[in-house]
C-alpha cells in the first residue's frame, strides 16, 4: 500500500510525531500490507496575486457552504496544492493510496483497530471510493467493521488529516480544486456533498487522530481552531455559551482547564481569556491572550491577519498603548507586523 506523507518543512515540532505515526504504521501493518512511504515535504510557494486569479467565491445558497467561503491564505492554498500533488502521483500510478497530514497520531487505545482496517483491508476496499480514517462514529460493542456514509452525519467534514483515495476520485479532486473556494477541508466536503454518487465513507472504529484537533498543536494554516477531538475543550465551549456564566460553571470551567493546561495548547489559553473577558475579567484575559501567542509562536502556530488568536489580542489591547508595547515585544514576527501595519 502505499503512503503519501505531506509536511510542511518549516514546522519541525511536528516531526518527531509524524515520524512515530509512520513506525507504528509499518508495524501494524506489517503482517498484512508492506507500506510504501513517500513524503511531500517540498514547500510550495504561490503568490498572492496567483491566489486571487484562483479564487472563485460563488453562493451556491447553501447556506452553510456559502459561509465558508473565504479569501484563503497563502498557507491554506499551499495546503490544497500539496493534495493536489499527491492526487497526481496516485493518478499516475493508478493505484489506491492511504493520505496522511503531517498532524496525524496514533493513540495506543486504537491500535487494535488500526491492525484490523490492514487485516480486513482486501475487503473493504471495493466498497468505498474515500475512506476518512481521523474521525468515527465509534462503536464499541461492534466486533466488525461497518462502513458509513459521511453524508449521514457531516455536511462538513471534521477533519481530511487522514484518508484513502480511489484514483479517480484523486482525477476528480484534481480539477475541482483547480479554483479554489474554501479551505482544503470544506472543499472537500462540498466536492462530496455534491457528488452522490461517490462513496464516501468512516468506519465505527476510531482509528487516527488529528493532534491539531486534540490540543497537542495549534492550526499552522487556518484563522481559527476548535478542538473538536477534545471532550473537556468541548465542555468549556458549551458552558461558555450560557447566557450568564454561573459560579457553579465556573468552578468546571476552571476545573477543565486545569486539566488541559497540561497540554501547553494556545487554544486552551485562548478559549480561557474568552470565558474571562465575558466575565469582564479584562487583566485574567490578557494573560490567557499572551500565554496563548507564546504558544503558538514557539509551535509555529499560525498568526497571519486574519487569525482569530492575534485580533482578538489586538482588540483587547487597542486603547492601551503600554500595553501595545508589551505584547509587540514578544518574539513573533508575525505578531509585531501585524500590530504596526
Amino acid at each position: 500500500m502505499k503512503l503519501f506523507l505531506i509536511h510542511d518543512p518549516k514546522l519541525t515540532n511536528r516531526t518527531p510525531y509524524y515520524e512515530g505515526t509512520l513506525q507504528k504504521l509499518k508495524e501494524l501493518s506489517s503482517n498484512y500490507h508492506d507500506l510504501s512511504i513517500e513524503y511531500i515535504t517540498e514547500p510550495y510557494t504561490i503568490s498572492k496575486d496567483d491566489i486571487k486569479k484562483k479564487i472563485k467565491l460563488e453562493k451556491t445558497d447553501d447556506i452553510e457552504f456559502d459561509r465558508n467561503l473565504m479569501y484563503i491564505n497563502t498557507e491554506q492554498a499551499s495546503n490544497i496544492e500539496k493534495h493536489r500533488s499527491v492526487y497526481e502521483k496516485i493518478i499516475k500510478t493508478g493505484e489506491t493510496a492511504l493520505v496522511l497530514e503531517d498532524d496525524c497520531v496514533i493513540s495506543t487505545d486504537y491500535s487494535d483497530n488500526i491492525k484490523k482496517l490492514f487485516q480486513e483491508y482486501d475487503n473493504l476496499i471495493d466498497k468505498f471510493d474515500i475512506l476518512f480514517l481521523g474521525f468515527s462514529e465509534n462503536d464499541d460493542k461492534a466486533s466488525e467493521f461497518t462502513l458509513i456514509d459521511t453524508r449521514d452525519k457531516y455536511k462538513i467534514l471534521i477533519s481530511k488529516a487522514s484518508y484513502i483515495i480511489k484514483p479517480f476520485i484523486a482525477k476528480l479532486l484534481l480539477s475541482y480544486l483547480e479554483n479554489y473556494r474554501y479551505n482544503m477541508k470544506t472543499s472537500l466536503s462540498k466536492f462530496i456533498w455534491d457528488n452522490k454518487d461517490i462513496r464516501s465513507f468512516i468506519l465505527n472504529k476510531h482509528l487516527l487522530l488529528e493532534s491539531s484537533k486534540i490540543g497537542m498543536h495549534p492550526t499552522s494554516i487556518n484563522y481559527n481552531n476548535m478542538l473538536v477531538f477534545n471532550p473537556d475543550y468541548i465542555r468549556i465551549v458549551k458552558l461558555i455559551g450560557e447566557d450568564n456564566i454561573s459560579d457553579e460553571s465556573l468552578k468546571m470551567i476552571k476545573e477543565l482547564y486545569k486539566k488541559l493546561e497540561k497540554l501547553e495548547s494556545s487554544d486552551v489559553h485562548h478559549i480561557m481569556s474568552i470565558v474571562y473577558h465575558k466575565l469582564k475579567l479584562y487583566d485574567d484575559a490578557k494573560q490567557e491572550l499572551m500565554k496563548a501567542i507564546d504558544i503558538a509562536t514557539k509551535k509555529n502556530g499560525y498568526l497571519g491577519r486574519n487569525s482569530e488568536l492575534l485580533n482578538n489580542a489586538i482588540n483587547i489591547y487597542q486603547y492601551n498603548q503600554e500595553d501595545i508595547d508589551i505584547i509587540s515585544s514578544q518574539p513573533s514576527k508575525y505578531l509585531i507586523e501585524e500590530l504596526t501595519s
